[in-house]
């Protein structure tokens, strides 16, 4: 009987160990989950400047991509501001070339097609 009794405890003994690591795992997990997503020592990167600046800064330098039809401020799918560059066609290799983002503020990649002007119809 008494075999028994230390066979018993030596369970209990394993089952708590075990407990005490299952707790530590889900412990460190959720430190992990919570710490900010910058490496440490860098805060992300925040606009400085408005972004109708920004904008029209980088819209030169933009429109002279071949493929780039146009740039104008828009948002993203959340709905929050981003600078919208417009393409007339698919092109991954275009888009590669296109930053993600601009002095701080995101930027989307719209294809629109070919944009033409409209005729005068004044005359």
């Amino acid at each position: 009987m008494s075999s028994n009794i230390g066979h018993s405890a030596s369970a209990r003994s394993r089952t708590g160990r075990f407990a005490s690591i299952a707790v530590c795992v889900l412990i460190a997990c959720t430190v992990a989950a919570c710490r900010p997503h910058a490496p440490v020592g860098k805060a992300p990167l925040m606009p400085e400047r408005p972004i109708a600046d920004v904008l029209a800064s980088h819209t030169p330098e933009l429109m002279a991509l071949p493929g780039v039809v146009g740039t104008y401020q828009g948002a993203q799918p959340d709905g929050a501001p981003a600078i919208v560059v417009m393409l007339a066609s698919p092109d991954a290799g275009l888009e590669r070339r296109i930053p993600r983002v601009l002095e701080g503020w995101p930027v989307v990649i719209e294809v629109t097609g070919e944009i033409r002007a409209m005729p005068d119809s004044t005359r």
